[in-house]
């Protein structure tokens, strides 16, 4: 039995939560053409798209800061060779939903990441938690609205996945901490094309070809993890094999 199987329920666990969404109720009256009814949409699929790339950019942040431990705490080249395109695919989905609002948010996560995506070689790495979203500074203008307030629950959620994640990995090593992090990106991959095959359908058609694009790398992130996941169990059951 390998690992991943062995440790499923874990993987389950620690896989990224959905990004909850609400819709705001249109002001009850009929619009008088369909130009009209267009112009009243917008702001709406607008503030929708907003808060989509928001939820995103949270849960791809925590995927650089997975991939940033990976690179310097596996001793495996082909986990890190996973690891690096993680962080390069990921940082560039961050980019293209930034362009979506959420400016301010997007912006300060971006800047907290980099800095602790990028540490010292030689050094134990740092995760850094994210500033929360409520503190007086960064408390949104609308934050009475739902959407706002889940938006700051969806950062909580996030904060926690990154530590217990962190907690979880930093406590293994060698091939249980390769199979760990690859078995959590399998799990996470798969809840993300699920999610972004959902949120396409709610958003604008602006928005929808970058989740849509998202999706394709999700899905090749997804078979590349399966892939190594069996090179690990492959390479690990020799090892033992040999010692014997």
């Amino acid at each position: 039995m390998s690992y991943l199987s062995k440790h499923r329920w874990a993987f389950v666990v620690l896989a990224a939560v959905s990004c909850g969404s609400i819709a705001l109720v249109a002001e009850d009256r009929p619009a008088k053409s369909p130009e009209a009814a267009e112009k009243a949409a917008k702001p709406q699929r607008s503030q929708m798209d907003s808060h989509t790339a928001a939820c995103l950019i949270l849960d791809n942040q925590n995927e650089v800061l997975a991939a940033q431990l990976a690179e310097q705490k596996s001793e495996n080249k082909d986990v890190q060779a996973f690891a690096k395109m993680m962080q390069k695919d990921h940082q560039k989905f961050i980019a293209a939903l930034e362009k979506f609002g959420g400016k301010e948010l997007a912006s300060r996560l971006k800047s907290d990441a980099k800095t602790a995506a990028e540490p010292d070689k030689g050094k134990p790495v740092t995760v850094v938690a994210r500033k929360p979203i409520a503190d007086e500074e960064a408390k949104p203008s609308v934050a009475g609205l739902p959407a706002e307030k889940m938006l700051m629950i969806k950062q909580e959620i996030a904060d926690e996945c990154l530590a217990t994640m962190r907690k979880d990995l930093e406590a293994k090593s060698g091939f249980e901490f390769d199979a760990c992090y690859v078995g959590l990106q399998i799990a996470a991959h798969m809840h993300m094309i699920d999610s972004l095959k959902v949120l396409a359908r709610h958003t604008s058609d602006d928005l929808k070809p970058v989740l849509e694009q998202g999706r394709e790398t999700a899905q090749m992130h997804l078979e590349a993890a399966k892939k190594l996941m069996h090179g690990l169990d492959k390479g690990h059951a020799s090892a033992t094999k040999k010692a014997e």
